[in-house]
């Protein structure tokens, strides 16, 4: 399919959604309406004038962007969940995974029409506040793109419900007994300030807090979990931005180096670029959080250990035909988990940062240990092995075009990796070990810039 092709079924998957839920609004919009002032009503008129002002403001403004979240999480699963199960259990999804439509769109055909719903509700729930409150949003940016992508996140999360779901019940199944409870102690009717350590530690875990506080800090300006910390926009954006440069590479962090232990010389041009890339970061000043871990390094390790165990359990039980292959990847965890702790960043993504950190840094940087140096040449000279003795070592003819392209998608991959605090082998190997909220949100960041490229070249076809 062309591009004007696949704008029109898109388009046409979208405008079906939409008249769906829009037919029957009865069911779909009015009720989360009626909900709401129901909450606005007990909550923030009876129960708000008991407990008085929270954070600097009443109760009721407190409580609203929490109850407009709720309302726009609920109704963007609700919609995707039940209405790819509709179409799978009338058969009529069969129709379109067989039409020349690709897989892709009709997933965002789904999840968009998801999106509209549970930004509709949002309007409305938002719209029916003002008659309880008054509302003054602090921050629009923070506040739109807020919504947008929690409504993104929970249509996505109601389409793969709807695919492995066999009955209408199981459908309900994660809203009842998952999405309530995350929201309902989500720090929607409660500041997590107010919790003991301990909770507020253990709250952490919840993904809608920081949906939850960051909708509150663009709408009141207050927010419990601090921003600058957290799985931000800034964070977002640099796992995407690293995603895209990555796909256009062919090749990440650690493929890029032993590209070039295979003879692609184009990959210098790549390394190039992401010592570039980091030190145009240091040109900005961005306000970039800091990795935190949810536990203590004690229970982090114990914590690890056991699901590492658990994962190794079920690989060699669950495939007794590829014990061989899961032995050699159990050998390279366990030697990446000794390089680890003899030396946290041992990964050469981090040695170019600190390098570059170092030319253009302040007077009284340091520059990296020798003992990191020695580690990056042995991890090259084992890839050059590696290829010679596999006999993959060749010199790669290239083209003059090659060079600038590899140079300014190796810039975009260091630019990337500086604002997402890591490159796809510190958050995997790193920051993902320590239980880094923000490595997930980077990860996935990441694994979107690589899907949109896969996408696009699959379009020019």
């Amino acid at each position: 399919m062309n591009f004007n092709q696949l704008k029109i079924a898109l388009y046409t998957l979208v405008h079906k959604e939409i008249r769906r839920f829009m037919r029957i609004w009865p069911q779909t919009l009015l009720p989360p309406a009626i909900t709401m002032s129901l909450y606005f009503v007990i909550f923030g008129n009876l129960v708000g004038s008991r407990i008085g002002q929270m954070g600097g403001f009443t109760y009721m403004q407190f409580i609203v962007p929490g109850l407009i979240m709720m309302a726009v999480i609920t109704n963007s699963y609700a919609n995707v969940s039940s209405s790819f199960f509709s179409a799978k259990f009338q058969k009529s999804i069969e129709e379109l995974i067989m039409s020349p439509v690709p897989l892709h769109a009709i997933l965002w055909g789904y999840v968009l029409g998801g999106v509209c719903r549970g930004m509709l509700v949002g309007i409305i729930v938002t719209a029916m506040s003002l008659f309880f409150t008054d509302l003054h949003i602090t921050n629009w940016f923070v506040t739109i793109y807020t919504v947008l992508v929690t409504s993104l996140l929970f249509s996505l999360g109601g389409l793969i419900n709807g695919v492995y779901a066999k009955s209408f019940d199981d459908i309900s199944i994660i809203p009842t007994f998952v999405l309530t409870p995350l929201t309902y102690l989500g720090g929607v009717f409660y500041a997590i300030s107010a919790l003991s350590p301990f909770w507020q530690n253990l709250s952490l875990i919840n993904p809608i807090v920081y949906m939850v506080n960051a909708f509150r800090y663009g709408i009141l300006g207050l927010s419990d979990v601090n921003v600058a910390y957290g799985p931000n926009f800034w964070i977002a954006l640099g796992g995407f931005m690293f995603g895209i440069g990555a796909a256009f590479n062919h090749a990440c962090t650690l493929s890029t180096l032993y590209r070039l232990m295979r003879g692609d010389i184009r990959m210098f041009a790549t390394i190039i670029g992401w010592a570039l890339g980091w030190w145009c970061f240091t040109q900005f000043s961005l306000p970039l959080p800091e990795h935190i871990t949810l536990f203590s390094e004690e229970l982090q390790y114990w914590t690890l250990f056991v699901i590492s165990m658990l994962v190794l359990i079920w690989a060699f039980f669950g495939n007794p035909n590829q014990m061989r292959l899961w032995l050699s990847i159990s050998m390279i965890g366990v030697l990446g988990g000794i390089l680890f702790l003899y030396q946290p960043n041992w990964p050469p993504s981090a040695l170019v940062n600190d390098i570059s950190y170092a030319v253009v840094g302040p007077q009284e940087t340091v520059w990296p240990e020798i003992k990191r140096y020695l580690l990056t040449i042995s991890l090259l000279s084992g890839m050059f092995y590696a290829a010679y003795s596999k006999r993959d070592f060749k010199w790669r003819k290239t083209r003059l075009l090659d060079w600038p392209l590899h140079l300014f998608f190796g810039t975009l991959m260091g630019f990337g990796s500086s604002m997402a605090l890591g490159g796809n082998d510190a958050q995997l190997l790193i920051a993902l070990p320590n239980f880094s909220l923000a490595s997930v949100v980077a990860i996935l960041s990441m694994l979107i810039g690589i899907t949109v490229v896969l996408v696009l070249q699959d379009l020019r076809k």
